[in-house]
């Protein structure tokens, strides 16, 4: 869920800590709070601009009633109140993440909508060891071609006031990111089947593969 900060006419400039409470606190504000049987879970869903990672971290979301990070939420509220993009605006996103990642695993199960890489995933390990989690996240991957990834970046319409990867971040993250296929616990090749054989294959993983349970019957989603 996105939640639109009020913009303040000046840039920002200097790091700013309030800046980053108030904005866990937005949010955060409405985190679900389900007692556990068993630790909390964390995902990681992770895959490159266009390879569908908000839709199914959504419809995953709406199945299980699990907490979502979404490093696009992050952005779309910082460049809401004024930041640019710059080293300081990454230190932003990376610090607000991991304070809302332990926030809602004290609570509940808990979904990461990200480009799940090799540096991010160690990141997230080392957080679980830090902060004495008992759980490993589940990582899952969207494999998706180059080409099929720039039609979709390139031909999906914007949303006002949700930040979305574009053609020049892609391009940036195929060239930065280094994605190690062995880091991941489900691979799925999203290139030749529809979003909702996307997410039977994630569900049937999840039910399979850790103590979650959906909390109700899930619809299929029209394309």
């Amino acid at each position: 869920m996105l939640y639109i900060l009020s913009c303040p006419i000046d840039v920002i400039s200097a790091y700013n800590t309030q800046l980053e409470k108030q904005i866990v606190e937005e949010l955060s504000e409405n985190f679900i709070a389900n007692p556990q049987k068993v630790e909390p879970s964390l995902i990681l869903v992770g895959g490159f601009q266009g390879s569908g990672k908000s839709s199914l971290v959504e419809r995953i979301k709406n199945a299980f009633e699990l907490n979502v990070i979404s490093t696009d939420s992050i952005r779309q509220s910082l460049i809401n109140k004024g930041l640019e993009v710059s080293p300081e605006f990454l230190k932003y996103v990376n610090n607000i993440s991991r304070t809302l990642i332990i926030r809602s695993l004290n609570f509940t199960n808990t979904i990461i909508d990200a480009n799940a890489h090799s540096k991010r995933i160690q990141e997230i390990e080392k957080l679980f060891e830090s902060e004495n989690f008992e759980h490993r996240p589940i990582k899952i991957f969207l494999k998706t071609s180059v080409e099929v990834l720039r039609n979709r970046v390139k031909n999906r319409q914007s949303a006002r006031d949700c930040y979305q990867g574009t053609e020049n971040d892609l391009e940036a993250s195929l060239v930065n990111s280094r994605i190690n296929f062995e880091d991941y616990d489900l691979i799925v090749d999203t290139d030749k089947i529809s979003k909702d054989e996307v997410y039977k294959l994630v569900e049937n993983f999840l039910l399979h593969h850790t103590a979650l349970e959906t909390s109700k019957t899930t619809t299929t989603m029209t394309l």
